[in-house]
């Protein structure tokens, strides 16, 4: 016989700490390694001067780039994988094994375009590190060094954290080789209005996410 307590919602009153709802919108993305960017309408040439490098905005006063990431994105994926199937087949049944995982790819990431923090730019500088528009050139995944001008590799890892309504960690996970492969935006539209805020979607790839309950060992601040 169902256990009539049960079937109603009062019972979640009496267990408020297991019941307690995750919640879509506490979360944040922190990009590790992402310094140093160049604007995307500069190329390396080893004499860069340093008016040429994003920091967030022109004044050495605003955010890193790794900052304006998480205070500009909007929506982000909770990654997962997806296991192939061998089916080994004999006369009228068959057994499943499981075969190479595949992970979500063409993932997107929408963020909100702030001008002072020039969100567009960071995001289009770090894309710049796979593919130069100025140059016609592709960049290296890893970071490498060409006549002594240490550059960046467009893959980075990436660290996305969901909190509670109290800004404690629930869980994380490691995003392992992250880049942007393409970039779209919202239409110019006088019809808008005062409501014609910008949105930026990134094309997100990444090889590997491995996922960590809270046990202290990653700290937003270290």
């Amino acid at each position: 016989m169902a256990d009539t307590n049960k079937l109603g919602t009062y019972h979640i009153s009496s267990d408020l700490q297991n019941y307690e709802t995750a919640r879509s919108n506490f979360f944040s993305l922190i990009i590790e390694g992402l310094n140093d960017l160049l604007y995307p309408e500069f190329s390396y040439n080893g004499e860069n001067p340093a008016n040429q490098y994003v920091t967030g905005g022109k004044d050495i006063k605003k955010k890193l780039a790794k900052d304006v990431i998480k205070l500009s994105i909007n929506k982000a994926f909770a990654p997962h994988f997806s296991l192939g199937v061998i089916p080994i087949q004999r006369g009228n049944s068959v057994v499943k094994f499981a075969d190479t995982p595949t992970w979500d790819d063409n993932k997107t990431l929408e963020f909100q375009d702030f001008v002072g923090l020039e969100t567009k730019t960071v995001l289009m500088a770090w894309q710049a590190l796979a593919y130069d528009v100025m140059t016609d050139t592709q960049g290296r995944a890893g970071d490498y060094t060409i006549n002594g001008v240490a550059r960046q590799g467009y893959k980075k890892n990436c660290v996305l954290v969901e909190y509670t309504p109290d800004f404690q960690v629930v869980r994380y996970w490691n995003l392992i080789g992250c880049w942007i492969s393409a970039i779209s935006e919202s239409d110019f539209d006088v019809t808008q209005g005062g409501n014609g805020g910008r949105q930026i979607t990134c094309t997100f790839q990444y090889d590997r996410a491995e996922m960590h309950m809270n046990d202290d060992k990653w700290d937003e601040e270290s």
